[in-house]
């Protein structure tokens, strides 16, 4: 059949046969051995090989199966993990130097490694052509490597490749990641925004949320959030007739009290203060008195205006509660 073959096409086919095992799972034994045995052959007009067993045909017990990084590897590129990346990357480096007499097998884990980046890495195919620019063939040069530390050269430079842009994809994922977060809260305002819902809404837990927020805003989610309702609140207060409770219900706080409160700590003065200090008279600063909204006054003040001559238990000048 083999010599059909050759007569047609011109083609010499040779058949090998690998070592025998005892388990389905280490058939990759043997196929790497069949392949030793097609690298090996002295006599090319043998049409079918047989592993022997013997030193020079390596032993295939020692396969190198790019199989159990896979997993890893592909996590890593979608969780943009550059640290594991890099310590995966090593590994396999590490794996292929070891022993230099597996150039078959080093190349089989080149050619692996780089279908599946070209395939799961976000932007394989330009990072990729990107690293090996300098070549003539780009990083199809792989095919050229002749000897297994000449593959790990080559692996070497794909795997700083990749982490170089991971990492790069990284910071500009989280910056991404910050706006959203800082557009949701803009959107929310008039919400209760704790740390824990909004960690929910975008999927992460409220401790990487707060480390993350931390590292990109420059400031913590709970100060960010404070401070943007503090501002939309001075926002609120140039409108005519708005009162220091209605302010504090549209901004989700849990009263006028605690609202007083949070302005003048981040402000330095209460509310009431600070619409005088900017001599705003269309906000109505005392809105409620122990919690309740006041009547307009019977002289036709501002309604809700608490003076001690409207027998009102509210001193004079005290912010309001």
């Amino acid at each position: 059949m083999t010599q059909v073959v050759y007569n047609y096409f011109n083609v010499r086919m040779i058949c090998a046969v690998g070592c025998k095992v005892e388990h389905p799972m280490k058939l990759c034994e043997s196929y790497y051995s069949a392949r030793l045995c097609l690298t090996s052959q002295q006599r090319r007009d043998e049409a079918v090989a047989f592993f022997d067993g013997k030193p020079g045909n390596g032993d295939p017990a020692r396969v190198f199966d790019m199989a159990l990084y896979k997993c890893s590897l592909i996590r890593a590129f979608e969780e943009q993990d550059a640290d594991t990346l890099e310590q995966l990357m090593n590994q396999i480096i590490d794996s292929i130097r070891i022993d230099p007499s597996r150039q078959l097998q080093a190349m089989d884990a080149a050619c692996n490694l780089l279908f599946l980046c070209l395939s799961q890495f976000t932007g394989g195919e330009e990072i990729i052509s990107q690293t090996f620019s300098q070549e003539p063939e780009g990083y199809r040069c792989i095919y050229r490597q002749r000897s297994t530390m000449e593959i790990a050269d080559w692996v070497s430079a794909l795997g700083d490749g990749l982490v170089r842009a991971l990492r790069s994809q990284k910071r500009g994922y989280k910056d991404q990641i910050i706006r959203q977060i800082k557009a949701y809260i803009q959107s929310n305002l008039d919400q209760r925004l704790s740390l824990n819902n909004v960690a929910a809404v975008f999927g992460f837990s409220p401790n990487y949320l707060s480390q993350l927020f931390a590292r990109q805003a420059g400031c913590s989610f709970v100060e960010y959030v404070t401070r943007e309702k503090i501002r939309a609140a001075k926002e609120m207060m140039r409108e005519d007739s708005v009162k220091f409770y209605e302010i504090a219900e549209r901004l989700g706080f849990e009263n006028a009290f605690y609202f007083s409160k949070v302005f003048k700590k981040i402000e330095g003065c209460s509310p009431r203060e600070y619409v005088q200090r900017r001599g705003q008279k269309g906000v109505l600063g005392a809105g409620v008195c122990r919690g309740k909204p006041l009547p307009p006054c019977p002289d036709g003040a501002a309604g809700g205006d608490c003076r001690p001559e409207k027998s009102c238990p509210q001193p004079l000048g005290r912010p309001p509660v």
